[in-house]
């Protein structure tokens, strides 16, 4: 006989495998995705079941408290407080978000945790707050995304422009100009730069290219045709 929970079927044996995965050391985690469930799910069957005791709730300490807030009005990473308390990184933001609210006038915003998080303490170089900080981090960041684009939008126009100069540069040394446009394209340059460069459209391009691919196929089978095979008497 099974028992619907949170629409999961648990099975009779749901106490005897939870009892077994626990002594081996599984997390509730892994015996949630065993059974198909959520973290809570598993978690509360096995209370109910009397397989599992929560653990009761560790309170804070006024001591710890106060190292909290200490840390914090030092600029102290929120994990480093945690690790120094014996707690996780979750618990000490979630004390200072819901029950230190005050703390929060010193300036700091999601924006300035995320900061605080990626770059670490030495965020506060940048700014008197930790808020004024994150704002300066972000312009510094978007600054040096625009050179970066910029920086990548000289190099492609260079790289355009050299296939121009090849192409003018082979043109002038007696190559088919057809032959030099294609390569031209085919090697990435725009229609744009390409008839500009020798006084066409860029409709007169893409034509110059269809006729110069049309002819080097057909010359092709023109040329294979031609060609005999050889036959042993």
């Amino acid at each position: 006989m099974t028992e619907q929970f949170s629409g999961a079927t648990w099975p009779d044996d749901t106490a005897e495998r939870i009892r077994a995965a626990r002594q081996g050391g599984a997390s509730f985690e892994t015996i949630a995705k065993d059974f198909g469930v959520s973290f809570a799910a598993v978690r509360n069957k096995a209370i109910a079941l009397g397989v599992h005791t929560a653990a009761p709730r560790r309170r804070f300490t006024p001591e710890e408290d106060q190292i909290i807030r200490a840390d914090y009005l030092a600029h102290v990473d929120v994990a480093v407080t945690a690790a120094k308390l014996g707690r996780s990184w979750g618990a000490v933001r979630q004390r200072i978000f819901h029950y230190m609210k005050d703390l929060l006038k010193q300036g700091r915003t999601p924006r300035s945790w995320r900061v605080l998080r990626r770059y670490g303490s030495s965020m506060l170089d940048h700014g008197s707050s930790p808020d004024e900080a994150a704002l300066k981090i972000k312009e510094i960041v978007t600054a040096a995304k625009a050179q970066a684009r910029a920086a990548a939008l000289e190099a492609k126009a260079r790289r355009r422009q050299e296939r121009i100069d090849l192409m003018l540069e082979q043109i002038a040394g007696g190559r088919e100009r057809d032959a030099a446009v294609f390569e031209a394209r085919a090697l990435g340059a725009a229609l744009e730069d390409i008839g500009r460069a020798i006084g066409v459209t860029r409709e007169r391009v893409r034509q110059i290219c269809d006729h110069y691919a049309f002819k080097s196929a057909t010359g092709r089978m023109v040329e294979d045709a031609t060609v005999q095979p050889v036959t042993h008497g």
